[in-house]
């Protein structure tokens, strides 16, 4: 019953045993998840339990669930890019200069040069959006967060997590 390695590597395994002169009735190929039944006279596959990753928090020692492994790992590859504004809902603008902070998304010396063009693209974004958006807070958040998406996806063609966090005053 070889063991070693990835299906091709125990088919090669398989063959070896054979050269060596173990009757191929008496070699089991097994995947992850299969159960034999060993007894003195014969071993046999009986049935197969379900079987994958399991990601383990190692602080909190429990299983971590498999969206938050896909942030995690989409967060590692294309960065953060987290937007705090302050609108002025009377007059629909940006109350003060938004700040934008990236992580993992430009190097140190571009961040500035990042977080300028950002700002931009924010207040172009509130200067041409709909009034009716300034009446739902979620929604003035999402549509920021499309229009980032697409501004940083044409400049950098990635497409980082975006945060961004609106206060309406």
């Amino acid at each position: 019953m070889p063991v070693h390695g990835e299906f091709n590597h125990i088919a090669r395994h398989k063959e070896t045993a054979i050269k060596c002169g173990i009757p191929a009735k008496n070699i089991l190929l097994m995947s992850d998840g299969d159960q034999i039944e060993v007894c003195p006279k014969y071993i046999k596959k009986v049935k197969s339990v379900k079987t994958g990753k399991v990601f383990v928090d190692n602080q909190a020692n429990q299983k971590i669930a498999n969206d938050v492994v896909i942030d995690r790992q989409k967060m590692a590859d294309s960065g953060l890019v987290m937007v705090v504004a302050q609108v002025n809902l009377n007059e629909q603008k940006l109350a003060s200069k938004p700040r934008v902070v990236s992580y993992g998304l430009v190097s140190d010396k571009d961040d500035r040069r990042f977080s300028t063009e950002m700002e931009g693209v924010i207040d172009q974004f509130t200067v041409n959006a709909k009034k009716e958006l300034f009446q739902n807070k979620k929604a003035l958040e999402n549509e920021l967060r499309q229009v980032l998406r697409k501004h940083i996806y044409r400049r950098m063609k990635k497409y980082p997590t975006i945060v961004p966090t609106i206060f309406m005053m």
